[in-house]
């Protein structure tokens, strides 16, 4: 037999009233705004009084005299009036607490986390494509990029080429060097001034961290605010100290990653503190778990993947060789992949070419670049156009030096042309910081003043 409806109806209305005497109703914003207000001018009276308390000495002709400390003050404003209503009230005093329980870095407002993830700048490779590929005028300052790649994939020379640049825009380049395989004849000829290059050879990866960690902090005292890159060349050619003080036959199985694991996690910090753009060389090798779907992987674990915030993958193919006249190589195309990048769009390919002799080809890649991005168009197969000038491909370079002298400063230009055209974005910090409204900025000096205000009290 069903239940009529009326009784339903009677028996939720019962449970409904039982459930609001049992459970008062919830306060309203209003209200708990007015408590929290009068709360705080009670504790602001209580604490008052007892600090206006008098005390009079013995009379000296026949009347009571007043201690200086109890001299007439101006009025001031009860602290009543500063307190702001609302959550970012209670976010103050939650604040204050955390600060006075852990100390003053443990909590970090708005501006100092902005401080810590800003990349002020970006140090270029010196190939305008691979700026492409990562979509920002250079490599990150205050991140990690790892360059990854197979024997012979111009790993070394890519960092080189950073190295000069950074030296090219006035800043310092240290080159921290494990493979004992480089010459100064060859960083001469890729445009690095050796003499002012910081070069360690540290024998392990602690002491490769201690050296890296050293350097960068007296560099800092005195090159404050300008470029400073970090070349790690290369990570999988760096033992551990275990391995070192052991014999050749002893297993140090994941030795590496498990330090390179807990290094990361501090050297992080450190690294956007500093405002360094860090590079690390590493090496891909056969995969021997058939089951996990990667074919090639990384020397040291995932720390580095983890940490990175962009990750290149470098490839070079027999086919792409070129030869001379006297069909020698003469060149390589190197084929790059963007595999992670927290600063752009990830899963992007390029190519740029690599001469044997001089390094990156800086006229072949600048025209490619050029063209990719709507600098120049191309007129048929032979030509280009820049503005109203139409120019031969095979004369590109020479219309390059005569009409901005160098390949650098032709590559400035057309970046900051990619950059009007938003084909890059840039590192400028006026670009990325959002303008905040009147109301918004009262609302965090209120905050800012409530919280300094209630550590003071409670000291």
């Amino acid at each position: 037999m069903a239940i009529p409806r009326s009784i339903w109806r009677s028996i939720l209305d019962a449970e409904h009233q039982e459930m609001q005497e049992f459970y008062p109703p919830l306060e309203s914003l209003e209200n708990l705004e007015s408590r929290i207000r009068r709360d705080t001018q009670v504790k602001h009276l209580s604490s008052t009084s007892r600090k206006k308390r008098t005390t009079v000495t013995e009379p000296t002709n026949g009347k009571p005299t007043p201690s200086p400390d109890n001299k007439k003050s101006p009025k001031k404003k009860s602290s009543s009036a500063k307190v702001p209503t609302g959550p970012m009230n209670l976010q103050g005093k939650v604040r204050a607490m955390l600060v006075k329980k852990f100390g003053r870095e443990s909590v970090l407002v708005d501006k100092e986390l902005q401080s810590l993830a800003h990349m002020p700048y970006g140090v270029g490779t010196q190939s305008a494509m691979i700026n492409l590929v990562i979509g920002r005028p250079g490599l990150p300052a205050g991140r990690l990029t790892e360059i990854m790649g197979q024997e012979a994939s111009a790993k070394s020379t890519l960092g080189y080429h950073i190295l000069a640049e950074t030296q090219r825009l006035g800043g310092i380049g240290i080159l921290v060097e494990t493979e004992e395989a480089f010459e100064t004849s060859r960083l001469k000829k890729l445009g690095v001034a050796v003499d002012d290059l910081v070069i360690c050879q540290p024998k392990h990866m602690e002491e490769a961290f201690a050296m890296m960690e050293a350097n960068i902090r007296e560099i800092r005292k005195v090159h404050v605010n300008g470029p400073l890159t970090v070349v790690w060349d290369s990570v999988a050619s760096t033992p551990v100290q275990a391995e070192v003080e052991s014999d050749f036959d002893e297993d140090t199985m994941a030795a590496a990653a498990r330090f390179l694991s807990k290094a990361m996690r501090k050297f992080v910090r450190f690294m956007a503190e500093q405002k360094v753009v860090m590079v690390f060389m590493n090496q891909l090798k056969t995969n021997l778990d058939k089951y996990s779907g990667e074919k090639w992987i990384s020397y040291g674990g995932k720390a580095v993947k983890f940490h990175s915030s962009v990750r290149l993958i470098v490839r070079s193919r027999k086919s792409d060789l070129e030869l001379d006249e006297n069909k020698e190589p003469a060149g390589q195309w190197i084929i790059v992949s963007n595999v992670k990048n927290k600063i752009g769009i990830p899963y992007k390919n390029t190519r740029f070419f690599l001469d044997f002799n001089r390094g990156i080809d800086k006229y072949r890649d600048l025209r490619d670049f050029g063209l990719a991005v709507g600098v120049l168009t191309e007129r048929g197969k032979s030509r280009v156009a820049y503005k109203d000038d139409s120019i031969p491909k095979k004369k590109f370079k020479r219309y390059v030096k005569d009409r901005w002298g160098t390949a650098d400063h032709a590559r400035d230009v057309f970046i900051r042309k990619a950059i009007k055209l938003k084909k890059l974005r840039s590192y400028d910090p006026l670009e990325l910081e959002p303008k905040k409204s009147k109301k918004e900025r009262r609302l965090e000096r209120m905050a800012q003043r409530e919280c300094e205000e209630t550590a003071a009290e409670e000291e």
